[in-house]
């Protein structure tokens, strides 16, 4: 091989290594949720026999959810993280908590809900979940599960008269426990946000200015009025235990009505400790 060809042959190698990289990329990430449904028995509700039904929303917003149960008994509305939509609560539609109506639904920049744009702001996406709360029927208790977590209490800040009370599963809510990370930067990087499916893209809109979020949210907790319990792992690796400190700090002592710990569930709590979850629920339900 003689000098000239050298450097072409070594740009050659490069961008064959950088293709690969991506393209692995690519496979990884479109894999990655049909392995990740697989391991905790997510099922697709629309395929096993649930109607998909869509709500209007605020600012043109059509939102795609799930229902069963019957409303008289009482009602939950399941708001999940980022990513995620739905069928992350398959288990609680298919087998209704003590035969209530159960809403799990997709937040926008998710699923199915239209547009598919982000909504990184916690107002506009409990304004989303307003359009549940307002129409007819009981207060509902939310469950909200990671990112879910601010959103259901921003939620029962902004609608307080309609939310009988807030199970926060995992939920992330201390400001200063946020970080931007490196594989969020990696995935902002354009020629990886282009292969990246939407889901993983809107997750990194979001995550992008949790932190401030976060830190405005966090001015109004002391506000809260409705009965909560807080379901968090010590072994949590990806919102971190500490956070039930923050909301013991800032939730006012007389909403706080059970802390269920565990050593061993991780952050998946809503899956491995699905039977705590819905004992929180019937604790909380106003029929």
């Amino acid at each position: 091989m003689t000098r000239r060809t050298w450097p072409r042959r070594c740009a050659q190698i490069v961008t064959g290594m950088l293709f690969a990289a991506l393209a692995f990329v690519y496979v990884a990430s479109h894999n990655g949720e049909a392995m990740f449904e697989k391991e905790w028995g997510i099922r697709h509700l629309d395929e096993i026999g649930f109607a998909r039904r869509s709500m209007p929303g605020p600012a043109g917003l059509s939102i795609s959810y799930f229902a069963s149960g019957d409303p008289a008994e009482g009602r939950v509305i399941y708001v999940h993280g980022t990513p995620g939509d739905a069928n992350n609560w398959s288990a609680y539609v298919e087998d209704p908590v003590d035969g209530m109506q159960s809403i799990a639904y997709d937040r926008p920049g998710f699923g199915r809900t239209l547009p598919s744009t982000a909504l990184p702001s916690l107002a506009d996406q409990a304004r989303a979940l307003g359009a549940f709360l307002l129409s007819p029927g009981p207060r509902a208790v939310l469950v909200g599960h990671s990112l879910g977590g601010p959103i259901v209490a921003r939620a029962a800040l902004d609608f307080p008269d309609r939310v009988a009370g807030l199970v926060m599963a995992a939920g992330s809510l201390d400001p200063g426990l946020e970080r931007w990370a490196w594989y969020n930067r990696a995935a902002d990087f354009p020629p990886i946000r282009m292969l990246l499916p939407l889901s993983l893209t809107n997750s990194n809109r979001e995550i992008r200015p949790l932190k401030d979020e976060l830190t405005t949210l966090g001015t109004r907790l002391g506000e809260l009025t409705v009965p909560t319990i807080l379901i968090h792992s010590l072994d949590d690796s990806l919102v971190p235990f500490a956070n039930v400190a923050y909301m013991q700090r800032m939730f006012p002592p007389a909403t706080l009505k059970d802390i269920r710990t565990f050593d061993d569930k991780d952050h998946f709590v809503i899956w491995n400790a699905a039977e705590d979850v819905r004992a929180a629920v019937r604790r909380l339900v106003v029929r």
